[in-house]
């Protein structure tokens, strides 16, 4: 990346959980990734650790990671980061029963403090020697506990005493007027008819069927005859009138 690129952008590649404050940071521009930002870091998820696996005497206990941490906003997480390292200035982080691994986190956080707690023009870039010298201090130390086991993460509980009970779907149809209704409520247009239907067509090989009245049972009066054919031709829509052929004939005289 040329220098005129790393004027207008920044280069993200840790993971946005534990990324460095300057990177994280959206008013600082002109930043390119370095090793000091790898450093940071790493200090990021040893904090991380303690804070989830350990017995430690921050006031926010189990949700000590949640505040510290987040994810999602750039502006909060930038903000949460700063808080708690200046935060580590007037309380120490204390490891129960863990006088080593309280001594590093104390010796990582005056790392933290010169690298972003100050103002820019005094800030002190972290390096593998000064992270490596508070390391080697507390592994070679003697008075590191025995079986000192980490605390299991244990999840929230989620209240199922009381399930929550969903609704009966309601089942519903649609009218011709594209409205919904529910189905114990029929649609007029679909509503259907008093009249008996069914009657014999010619040339269907049914035969006609006594009228049902709604609700069962037949209804009263002489069961219907079949029409013949030349009723059947009756019943046939009529052809509307062809208005030109009459207006031909009185032109012409009365010829077609």
């Amino acid at each position: 990346m040329t220098g005129d690129d790393a004027v207008e952008s920044k280069e993200r590649t840790d993971t946005r959980l534990f990324m460095a404050i300057e990177l994280l940071d959206n008013d600082v521009t002109g930043v390119l990734h370095a090793t000091h930002h790898d450093l940071e870091s790493f200090i990021w998820v040893l904090v991380w650790i303690v804070l989830r696996h350990t017995e430690h005497n921050h006031r926010r206990k189990t949700e000590a990671c949640s505040v510290t941490f987040i994810y999602g906003d750039d502006d909060n997480a930038t903000s949460a980061k700063r808080n708690w390292v200046m935060a580590r200035e007037t309380a120490p982080l204390a490891i129960t029963n863990n006088a080593p691994l309280t001594n590093l986190l104390a010796g990582l956080h005056k790392l933290l403090l010169a690298a972003v707690g100050s103002p820019r023009e005094q800030r002190v870039k972290l390096t593998c020697d000064a992270v490596l010298a508070v390391l080697e201090s507390t592994i070679y130390s003697n008075d590191g506990p025995v079986d000192h086991a980490a605390v299991p993460f244990v999840p929230p509980k989620l209240d199922l005493a009381q399930p929550t009970k969903r609704p009966k779907k309601r089942t519903r149809r649609r009218c011709e007027d594209e409205s919904e209704v529910p189905t114990s409520e029929v649609c007029p247009s679909r509503r259907r008819p008093q009249s008996v239907v069914g009657l014999r067509v010619p040339g269907h090989p049914k035969r006609a069927r006594a009228p049902v009245a709604r609700g069962g049972g037949t209804t009263a009066g002489p069961p219907r005859r079949s029409p013949t054919s030349g009723e059947a031709l009756l019943m046939l829509p009529k052809a509307p009138p062809m208005a030109h052929g009459g207006k031909l004939r009185r032109e012409h005289g009365g010829r077609a």
